[in-house]
């Protein structure tokens, strides 16, 4: 969390040391480099994420989410082919989770394989029915196919599950439009467009600090 911590404020030295004196204090174990790989997968360093997490599958193959963390970022990196690689390997070693089998869902509607995402976004959701992104991705297939009522009824669970997801609002958006329902449409982008200012806000409060207001001028 100290690595993390001082990852998040770019003191990348300090991370790092936070993050050797880990390794050191905990051996140089599989379970340890897949912690690492996801902390600077979190923070971004996708070169030190990849290190780690091939560290920790080269200790141990069959290490639970290892492959799943390695699929994320070889996605980031934009390498598809990869990440389907790795996401079909962690749907094998962890078949009662659902993450891969919801990222691989993804990969395939990106590619145009909307029938063939479907009923892993349905996997995902028979082992995680509070599994938001895969209800998401079902509503985002319905629209894809011309059926902007089931897609609606799929994305309003998708917000009800994350009401923050300025994502899910647009695209329940997109859905409403599709059907010609412009009134709530123009609600739900409206909500996208307050969510993401406050997210940029959020962002800017992290990196410069919240500024004090004002002094009020002097009657």
């Amino acid at each position: 969390m100290l690595g993390i911590a001082y990852g998040q404020l770019k003191r990348s030295d300090q991370s790092r040391q936070a993050f050797a004196q880990l390794v050191r204090a905990g051996g140089d174990k599989p379970q340890l480099h897949l912690l690492l790989g996801k902390a600077y997968l979190d923070l971004y360093d996708n070169p030190k994420a990849q290190e780690e997490l091939q560290k920790a599958i080269a200790g141990d193959p069959k290490l639970p989410f290892a492959h799943y963390d390695l699929g994320v970022l070889y996605r980031r990196l934009g390498q598809p082919d990869k990440a389907e690689e790795e996401f079909d390997k962690e749907m094998t070693i962890s078949p009662t989770e659902p993450w891969a089998f919801e990222d691989r869902a993804e990969l395939r509607h990106e590619q145009g394989d909307v029938d063939r995402a479907i009923p892993l976004f349905h996997r995902a959701l028979a082992l995680n029915p509070r599994c938001a992104a895969a209800l998401a991705g079902l509503g985002r297939a319905s629209l894809h196919r011309g059926q902007p009522e089931e897609a609606i009824s799929y994305l309003k669970r998708a917000v009800a599950l994350e009401p923050d997801s300025a994502k899910f609002h647009y695209q329940l958006g997109q859905a409403y439009l599709k059907k010609g329902e412009h009134a709530e449409a123009k609600k739900e982008f409206a909500e996208q467009q307050r969510l993401q200012a406050r997210a940029v806000e959020k962002d800017s409060d992290r990196i410069f600090g919240r500024l004090p207001l004002p002094a009020e001028p002097a009657p």
